[in-house]
């Protein structure tokens, strides 16, 4: 049986096409070794060089279809780690894990800047509020401050500002009242009930009892020597945590650090935060 007839001029065709698409590719036939068996002819010549450029293509698209799965399958996975989804509710809603997770945190942060005195409003008495608003509106046909005041009110004398705030230490004073027992004895305010301007008092000591619904006006600011930090309960900077430098008690005064300014605020006005 003879072989088929090999067309040399279809050889030199695809040789040529073979190499210009090498060239295309980047792959140098020049740097090919050397081929070091003898060919007959021409043609078996041109017909071995064409199936080593086709095997050598061959196995170049091999190798690189075989990277292109394993950066692909890495790709997928890192993406699958960085994209967790999870399906939340009974309407099935799909919710990305990490960006619920960002969301949390942002929350957590805003939350933990909301708690710093530092950072918060001072608090809204609605008493004292609506109180303001009578005084704000005088009476038809009146002027002046004590018009201002509303019928009733003392002439010259404003409503009492809410001082008490949670983590203070104050000192109790009462007499002969409700809270004799507990008489210039210290603690630490554990809550405020604005609306009855009173306050719970945790006692410090081995008893540790807790006074509850302590009026406001039994109560003292208290500013020991091992004091660092202090919360200023009234005047313009009222509710803002600060650094004390020094007090005086004899002086009534009290040097605290304030931001980046030292401010001096009578010790009163100034009490030790926990």
């Amino acid at each position: 049986r003879r072989a088929p007839r090999v067309s040399g001029r279809l050889l030199l065709a695809e040789v040529s096409q073979a190499r210009s698409h090498n060239r295309r590719c980047g792959v140098d036939a020049a740097a090919l070794p050397p081929q070091l068996q003898t060919f007959a002819s021409e043609e078996q010549r041109a017909a071995s060089s064409l199936d080593g450029e086709f095997l050598r293509r061959a196995h170049e698209l091999r190798e690189a279809a075989v990277g292109s799965r394993a950066s692909g399958s890495r790709a997928a996975s890192g993406g699958a780690a960085a994209k967790k989804r999870q399906r939340v509710g009974a309407s099935g809603v799909i919710v990305d894990v990490a960006a619920a997770e960002e969301e949390e945190a942002r929350q957590a942060e805003e939350d933990v800047e909301l708690a710093n005195p530092l950072l918060r409003p001072p608090p809204r008495d609605p008493a004292r509020a609506s109180r303001a608003k009578e005084q704000r509106r005088p009476a038809d046909g009146a002027t002046g401050p004590c018009a201002a005041a509303g019928p009733g009110a003392p002439a010259g004398h404003a409503p009492p500002v809410m001082w008490v705030s949670r983590k203070l230490r104050v000192r109790v004073v009462d007499e002969a009242g409700e809270f004799k027992g507990s008489h210039l004895k210290k603690g630490v305010v554990t809550r405020v009930n604005s609306a009855r301007r009173s306050c719970d008092v945790e006692l410090e000591g081995e008893t540790s009892a807790l006074l509850r619904s302590v009026p406001q006006e039994l109560l003292e600011t208290v500013v020991s020597r091992t004091c660092s930090r202090v919360e200023i309960v009234r005047g313009p900077h009222s509710s803002l945590l600060a650094e004390l430098l020094h007090r005086d008690p004899a002086g009534n005064r009290a040097l605290v650090q304030l931001g980046e300014a030292e401010v001096e605020l009578p010790l009163d006005d100034v009490c030790e935060f926990v």
